[in-house]
């Protein structure tokens, strides 16, 4: 069965293996463009502290159902549009 690897256990290996200087953000990169599937720690060490947070649901807002945000005006138009309007009407 295919499992994805960690990527943290396989950049300590690269490197220790190969010699070679590179940033963990490059390795990435180069797993990503071969479409390799890897997991890291840092995610998975952040699902599992929300997932120790209490299961209730979040309490809806009042009065944010249905409601929507105003409309922008129009802008008036600014004075040089209005002297070129007020130029082209007496013409």
């Amino acid at each position: 069965m295919y499992e994805p690897f960690w990527l943290e256990d396989f950049f300590a290996a690269f490197k220790e293996k190969s010699g070679q200087k590179c940033s963990l953000n490059q390795v990435m990169d180069v797993l990503d463009a071969e479409c390799v599937t890897f997991r890291t720690r840092g995610r998975s060490a952040r699902r599992i502290k929300q997932s120790k947070r209490s299961k209730r649901s979040p309490k809806k807002r009042k009065g944010s159902a249905g409601t929507h945000s105003p409309r922008k005006k129009a802008s008036a138009p600014s004075p040089k549009k209005r002297r070129k309007a007020g130029k082209n009407q007496a013409i």
